[in-house]
């Protein structure tokens, strides 16, 4: 893979893993077991990553994969009237 722009020479290298490892394990649970917890969707309405959502809309698209939009416990419990209309 060959580089679309060359990164600057004083910007510091942000994807150290002594760095990236402890974000992610914050995130995703240790990195050891985090794969047999199952997998993290992003809430489409608070944005927070969780392992526990709902599917509350899909598309399928001729041209590609589509898209689908989750939504974690607090936000699903929360009714939310923009869904509701999409659903008429």
């Amino acid at each position: 893979m060959q580089w679309l722009r060359w990164p600057l020479d004083d910007v510091p290298i942000f994807t150290d893993p002594d760095d990236l490892r402890p974000v992610l394990e914050r995130l995703l649970g240790p990195l050891e077991t985090a794969s047999a917890l199952g997998p993290i969707a992003v809430c489409s309405h608070c944005n927070a990553p969780s392992r526990d959502v709902k599917v509350v809309s899909w598309e399928e698209q001729m041209s590609g994969a589509g898209w689908t939009r989750y939504a974690c416990r607090p936000c699903c419990e929360v009714i939310d009237p923009r869904d509701a209309l999409e659903d008429l």
